[in-house]
């Protein structure tokens, strides 16, 4: 009898917590939502997500913010042909970004190139051309 109670026990506690949801929804006005999606360097001094998205398929979210010198390495492989124009953008944003921590001039030189880059393709032109400030 306390066998048959202890499995009706543990069949009941199994189905309760299957039901539970384990992903949950926060309610947030439309200006903090809009706030938040559309963060960026300027706004909040943070990457925008686009940035983030591009260092994480780079594998350089973690490097870049330890060493933002791992910028060389997006640049290596936008140079190569193997990135295109979004990181591109990533690269304009996370080079000002840079500049703006460590007031240094070159990333604000090298953030206005990938920015021109970026805006102004030219047909055919691989964005290798350009000379890194990285370097």
């Amino acid at each position: 009898m306390f066998g048959v109670r202890l499995i009706g026990c543990i069949g009941i506690l199994l189905l309760a917590s299957a039901c539970a949801t384990p992903i949950s929804v926060i309610q947030l006005d439309s200006q903090t939502a809009q706030r938040e999606l559309t963060q960026n360097v300027l706004t909040a001094g943070v990457p925008s997500r686009f940035s983030q998205i591009v260092l994480n398929r780079t594998d350089l979210y973690a490097r870049f913010a330890e060493d933002p010198s791992g910028l060389w390495t997006l640049h290596t492989e936008v140079a190569s042909g193997r990135r295109g124009s979004n990181a591109l953008f990533a690269l304009a944003e996370l080079s000002f970004l840079h500049a703006e921590r460590g007031k240094q001039p070159a990333y604000y030189l090298a953030a206005a190139v990938y920015a021109y880059a970026y805006l102004f393709p030219r047909p055919g032109a691989r964005p290798g051309a350009l000379r890194s400030p990285f370097s």
